[in-house]
């Protein structure tokens, strides 16, 4: 009896050890720890020996709309959210972010952090303060506002390593300054767009540090559009400083010790200081030679809708909306080749859901860097008067009811569909009907689950440039196979 006894308890221990064991095992898959044993190669592993993946245990409860304890942003995108990336702050002004104006953000950034206003709102009467080192400031075309008296800066720079980008700042005194001398490290600022300042840009005057100013639009300046005074290097790139309204002094004022780069690419007519006065220094494209009809909703432009601006547009120039707000209701029709029209992040929306945003009706017509929201189609090039070609690059499109993209039954140009993100996937993301060659490259269609993502008719040619996203592509003798366009799945 004593040796049964003794075995049994022998086997009872191991049995309670074999359970601790394996409590411990489903409690690591179960609140998905990594720090233990199992947990550091889950995804190489499988449960209690019965072959089912940790990784497939982990997102058994996806798409139930509850974010369970087991599920967290990597796990379960479609109900705890996607993951921000790291280092990131986040602004908006319905208090679902991390702060609700652009100064508490920058307060709470450390070196290496972005900020981002995530609401694409306006924020009236900011004085922002950036003082910490190697932050980015990234407004995701968000406007700064200044409606009280017309004396004080945007954004005061007081640190190096900072780069500030896709901001709309209007009625500043001075839009972005940096004065702050003895300065060392690279400061960047791009694609911004400064209205009604005395000084849209100012930086000096004995600044060390190497700056990049690129792809700017200055409208409206009262004295300088870009005034740079640096005993540093400066590389001065594609921007725009034409359209005053007032009495512009200069467009282009560089002085002190310093050195200009002409990066190319930019506009403007007056240009004066010892760095910058004479072309061999920085040679300017003179806004009467513009291939770019300007649209805004100051009076400094040369249209105030966009539509008017094609309008006044001759095949080979660019329409270039300059202030990225909100255009409401256009429905934009493009009946000449070769035309390019550039949003410059604007946004096209429909108060009411339908209509086309953009009809093309021309051939060897680019759209570009446009949010269209809310429109039955986004962007058509279903003309029958279209049989040349075209280029859809960098657009968004947001709670299209119909079709985002569409490309016409009949035509046998050639196309180009890149880096487009298409939310809230309506009935077809991009619809492709042609007998010509069309390449795909870098697109999302994400955020629904009706229609197809990707649905391609007629007898054309499909080029799989790579890196497009979707889950459905049916229908369709050209794309319906992976072998015909390869596709990521949504996250």
């Amino acid at each position: 009896m004593k040796a049964i006894s003794s075995t049994l308890a022998v086997v009872l221990i191991l049995m309670i050890t074999v359970a601790l064991a394996a409590m411990a095992y489903v409690f690591t898959i179960g609140t998905y720890e990594e720090t233990t044993e199992v947990g550091t190669r889950q995804a190489e592993v499988t449960a209690g020996g019965i072959g089912e993946d940790i990784e497939d245990i982990l997102t058994s409860g996806c798409g139930d709309e509850e974010c369970d304890e087991n599920e967290n942003c990597e796990i379960c995108p479609q109900d705890c959210g996607e993951c921000l990336p790291e280092n990131l702050i986040t602004v908006c002004q319905d208090g679902t972010c991390d702060s609700v104006t652009i100064q508490a953000g920058i307060d709470l950034a450390e070196p290496g952090y972005t900020v981002m206003i995530t609401d694409r709102g306006t924020y009236y009467n900011e004085l922002v303060n950036i003082t910490t080192d190697s932050i980015t400031l990234d407004c995701n075309n968000a406007m700064m506002y200044r409606n009280l008296q017309h004396d004080m800066f945007a954004i005061n720079l007081t640190s190096q390593d900072v780069t500030i980008q896709n901001c709309n700042i209007k009625n500043y005194t001075i839009g972005i300054f940096n004065y702050e001398p003895y300065i060392t490290g690279y400061t960047k600022i791009i694609n911004n767009t400064l209205d009604n300042s005395t000084v849209a840009i100012m930086i000096g005057d004995d600044q060390q540090d190497t700056f990049e100013i690129t792809g700017n639009r200055v409208l409206n300046s009262l004295s300088s559009g870009i005034h740079v005074g640096i005993s540093g290097t400066m590389t001065l790139t594609d921007n725009i400083v034409c359209s005053t309204s007032y009495n512009l002094l200069y467009d282009y004022f560089c002085t002190y010790t310093g050195t200009i780069i002409d990066g190319g690419g930019n506009i403007g007519n007056l240009q004066d200081g010892e760095l910058c006065d004479e072309p061999s220094e920085l040679s300017l494209t003179p806004c009467s030679n513009l291939a770019i009809i300007r649209v805004c909703k100051a009076p400094a432009c040369d249209a105030d809708t966009i539509q008017g601006g094609i309008d006044l547009a001759s095949p080979g120039q660019t329409v270039r909306i300059m202030d990225a707000q909100i255009y409401n209701d256009e429905e934009v029709i493009i009946d000449k080749n070769d035309i390019t029209l550039d949003c410059g992040g604007a946004t096209m929306a429909k108060t009411i859901v339908g209509g086309t945003g953009i009809d093309v009706e021309a051939a060897n017509v680019i759209v570009k860097n446009c949010i269209m929201n809310s429109y039955g189609v986004g962007i058509s090039f279903a003309s029958t008067a279209n049989t040349g070609g075209g280029q859809a690059l960098a657009n968004e499109f947001n709670s299209i009811d119909n079709i985002a993209i569409h490309v016409s039954d009949t035509d046998d140009g050639d196309y180009i569909i890149t880096d487009n993100i298409i939310n809230n996937d309506p009935n077809i993301g991009i619809r492709i009907g042609f007998t010509g060659t069309i390449t795909l490259t870098n697109n999302e269609v994400c955020g629904g689950d009706v229609g197809e993502d990707y649905l391609c008719t007629g007898i054309g040619t499909i080029v799989d440039g790579g890196g497009n996203i979707g889950d459905k592509q049916t229908a369709g003798p050209t794309c319906d196979e992976p072998s015909e366009l390869s596709l990521t799945s949504c996250p």
